[in-house]
């Protein structure tokens, strides 16, 4: 069976360091103009108010006290209620009314396998999703609202909490920059950079509840741990938008000779004909990409698949109007 060949493959006659390590803009002003008359509009109504466009009462940080909670970890040590603690031994975490933005999470899969590109596309599926992830930025902040950002692999987590300022977005665009940077270069070097779901466990935790979450990933990797994480995101009642990345090669197999592959984040090498197995890979593939749309939309998150030659100017509406 080929069940293992659609996942994590890059044509290794065509590499070249230069996919990686070329440089790539963020933000262009193709892009820029793009956005211009796009919202964030969350699914959900809160508080009878809609989110990012009005302000309505939920539970944060401000003069109005509302309830304790359980002290975890991250939370400011400045809102622990020590009175309760000298009574109870244990700590709570005062929590009080505020007047609260938009707050959304992009979470972005930077493992090796996102740095493929084939050669008939722009940019490799990392540069393609943090291209979407520094739009959403610019645009949540143009709206001053609240946005954060986590990457990860096995290795390694970056988190940048929530924030509403263009300094604050400036740091997303660094770390997303840095971490595309990381995932290159690692690929060069035949080091491991594999994806870990259940290690973004705890980081989850930090996320506050009826957050608009971004997932952006090829989704290649143990997909019951990535089913696992959406669990618990739904559990927070967060708004999950799952967005698909992958290349166009991947789907449509465009191979036609003797071949070799290679495993981006496992480093194995494998020759094939690839002729004799076109029809077997694009099978298994689209059963891939049925699996992982029914499961999350199972969850009750939103869904999309995104090729990486997709226009950008068609991409974007379909994501921030969901």
């Amino acid at each position: 069976m080929l069940r293992n060949i659609p996942v994590k493959l890059e044509l290794v006659a065509t590499y070249s360091p230069l996919i990686c390590t070329m440089p790539t803009p963020l933000l262009t002003p193709e892009i820029v103009a793009q956005l211009g008359s796009l919202e964030i509009k969350a699914r959900a109504i809160v508080d009878g108010l809609q989110l990012g466009k009005h302000r309505g009462k939920r539970l944060g940080f401000s003069s109005e006290f509302a309830e304790h909670r359980d002290y975890s970890a991250g939370d400011d040590v400045r809102h622990i209620d020590w009175k309760i603690f000298a009574k109870r031994d244990r700590y709570y975490v005062r929590r009080f009314e505020e007047e609260v933005k938009l707050q959304v999470w992009l979470i972005a899969d930077t493992s090796a396998s996102m740095t493929y590109r084939s050669k008939e596309v722009a940019l490799s599926k990392l540069a393609y999703a943090n291209c979407l992830c520094a739009s959403l930025v610019w645009l949540l902040v143009q709206q001053q609202d609240r946005v954060g950002l986590i990457t990860f692999t096995d290795q390694d987590e970056q988190v940048i909490p929530p924030g509403s300022n263009m300094l604050h977005a400036r740091l997303l665009f660094e770390l997303l920059q840095a971490q595309q940077d990381l995932a290159c270069n690692a690929v060069k070097d035949d080091q491991p950079r594999v994806l870990q779901w259940l290690g973004l466990k705890p980081v989850i935790n930090r996320i506050e509840d009826r957050s608009i979450v971004y997932l952006m990933t090829d989704a290649f990797g143990e997909l019951d741990q990535l089913i696992t994480v959406i669990k618990l995101l739904k559990h927070k009642h967060c708004d999950v938008r799952f967005l698909h990345i992958i290349d166009p090669a991947e789907k449509t197999f465009p191979f036609s000779e003797s071949t070799r592959f290679k495993d981006l984040e496992g480093g194995k090498e494998i020759s094939v004909t690839a002729n004799s197995i076109k029809a077997a890979y694009i099978f298994e593939f689209n059963r891939f990409l049925d699996n992982v749309r029914r499961q999350v939309l199972e969850l009750e998150g939103s869904y999309q698949l995104i090729e990486t030659d997709a226009l950008f100017s068609k991409v974007l509406p379909r994501i921030v109007h969901e």
